[in-house]
């Protein structure tokens, strides 16, 4: 813009938190550690600081995923206890904290058919789907919801046929 080229770091250092909290009431905090980004180093080149910030971005997606993946383990360890509710909440957080994939959608769905909330399970398995069409057992849970939903025509087309 304007002939002025700006190049990463130039506008002097600031500090960012390496994640975001979130509270069970909706509002969010900056987790306590933070990392400095400051000026470049005459010495690095573009190319080295765009490798250094893939690796920090695929570090904080491996964070986020084996948060999600704790989180999905005590949704299992509570669904096998019979503790749907917590099960629920912990497959939707799984879900906040990484991102909605399909395991966690079904998941969600299956604890959302134990407490018999069938509107809600319909469609935590339908965003199930979106993100794997071919998902069996979101499928399947979108059909025994539709069915108790009395919605037959779209269980009927979610039961997988004897020929499949």
């Amino acid at each position: 813009m304007c002939g002025v080229k700006i190049a990463p770091g130039d506008l002097g250092t600031r500090n960012i938190p390496e994640t975001v909290t979130s509270l069970r009431d909706g509002q969010t905090q900056p987790a306590s550690s933070e990392l400095e980004i400051g000026l470049l180093d005459s010495g690095r080149s573009r190319e080295v600081e765009l490798v250094l910030r893939a690796r920090r971005r695929a570090a904080v997606r491996e964070e986020k995923r084996r948060k999600a993946e704790e989180r999905k383990e005590d949704g299992n360890a509570k669904f096998r206890r019979g503790d749907f509710r917590g099960a629920a909440e912990c497959y939707r957080e799984a879900a906040v904290v990484d991102a909605p994939r399909p395991v966690y959608l079904s998941n969600l769905a299956a604890a959302l058919l134990k407490l018999e909330l069938w509107d809600v399970a319909q469609s935590a398995a339908s965003r199930a789907l979106y993100h794997d069409p071919k998902h069996p057992k979101a499928r399947f849970r979108r059909a025994v919801a539709r069915k108790h939903l009395k919605r037959y025509y779209g269980a009927k087309t979610d039961f997988p046929s004897r020929g499949e």
